[in-house]
């Protein structure tokens, strides 16, 4: 299990990395979709919420964990507003965090699991994989906007 969950670890240490290059490679997006300082925008607010469902998933028994409601959506909207520049530093001190606190997980504290209003029972090893689905959904988003 341990390699498992370095695993995990090191795909979410490498999204910021991969995020910068993605984003310094991208060009204008067709009318009405998000250019890349609104996509990192979007995962930096997101990303906010992902540390605070870990915070809850350890201090708490069962926490019933909400879907991203007024404020995430407020959040959202300012960080997408933001430089490439901003946002980048945004996601990478709050990604920095989800990282450094999966790495001090005894493993038995991979299962410890809540319910989200949406999904059902998710444990942390279940948000954790669900961030990577998340940020290769919108790395995807912004290497579709790379120039030629």
């Amino acid at each position: 299990m341990l390699d498992e969950y370095r695993e995990l670890i090191d795909f979410l240490a490498q999204t910021p990395t991969q995020l910068k290059d993605s984003a310094a490679a991208s060009g204008n997006p067709p009318d009405g979709e998000w250019n890349a300082a609104q996509v990192i925008g979007h995962l930096a607010a997101c990303e906010f919420y992902f540390v605070e469902r870990l915070n809850r998933l350890l201090r708490e028994d069962s926490p019933h964990l909400q879907a991203f409601g007024t404020k995430a959506s407020e959040r959202q909207e300012s960080m997408m507003g933001a430089s490439i520049d901003e946002n980048l530093q945004a996601f990478n001190e709050l990604r920095g965090e989800s990282v450094s606190m999966l790495m001090s997980l005894a493993l038995n504290l991979w299962d410890r699991a809540g319910t989200y209003e949406k999904e059902g029972k998710m444990s942390i090893e279940d948000v954790v994989e669900l961030m990577i689905d998340h940020d290769a959904e919108h790395l995807a988003q912004i290497e579709a906007l790379a120039t030629e």
